[in-house]
Order: structure tokens, then sequence, then C-alpha cells
């Protein structure tokens, strides 16, 4: 069995459980991510470095486009990735904006 077959089984027989996957490369900035992952959890949220956000990010992106093509309005399509990404409110959209790099916490964007 592997570590994601476990997180799977444990968060299943286990829901209250909380999971947080670790990578062996350990750097500095490794360590201030998983400080940022930390205080995630134990606000209840969920956190996805920003490589990993980007990727599922693209994925549902990619996906809801087929719906777009299926009449879907821009706003529809915002609530579907919200929902999915468990996020219903602008602060949680600030947050998360600010995890995934794509503003810094001064509101500058980071590219």
């Amino acid at each position: 069995m592997n570590g994601l077959e476990l997180t799977n089984r444990i968060t299943h027989d286990f829901p209250e459980t909380k999971v947080i996957i670790l990578s062996m490369h350990v750097n500095e900035e490794s360590v201030a991510e998983l400080e940022v992952a930390l205080e995630a959890l134990l606000l209840g949220d969920i956190y996805l470095s920003p490589r990993q956000a980007k990727l599922v990010v693209g994925s549902y992106l990619h996906r809801i486009a087929g719906a777009a093509a299926n009449g879907l309005t821009p706003r529809q399509l915002e609530t579907q990735l919200m929902d999915r990404l468990g996020i219903h409110d602008v602060a949680g959209r600030v947050r998360y904006a600010i995890r995934i790099r794509l503003i810094t916490e001064d509101g500058m964007g980071s590219g």
C-alpha cells in the first residue's frame, strides 16, 4: 500500500483526521511552506503548494471549459470552481490567491 492509498483509507475510516503529505526534499523554502500548510490546517483550510494548486486549477479549468461550451455563464463556472476549492468568501479567495502566489500579501501581483 502506498502513501496515497493509506491516506485514503485513514481519512475514510477516520473522517475527522487531518492529513499533511510531505516531500522528501527539504530546503528553507519548504520549511516556510510547511508553516503555511500547518496554519491552513489549523484553520480547517486545505493547502496545496503553488505548483500543485496551479495543476489542480488548470486541470479543473480545462474540464469546465467544456461546460462553458455547453452554455454555462462565467458566474456559474466561478461558483463551481469556488465550491470545488471549498472557498466561500472573499477572504478565502484572497488567502488562496496569496497561497498560490497570484498576489503577495501587500496586494501586488507576483509576476
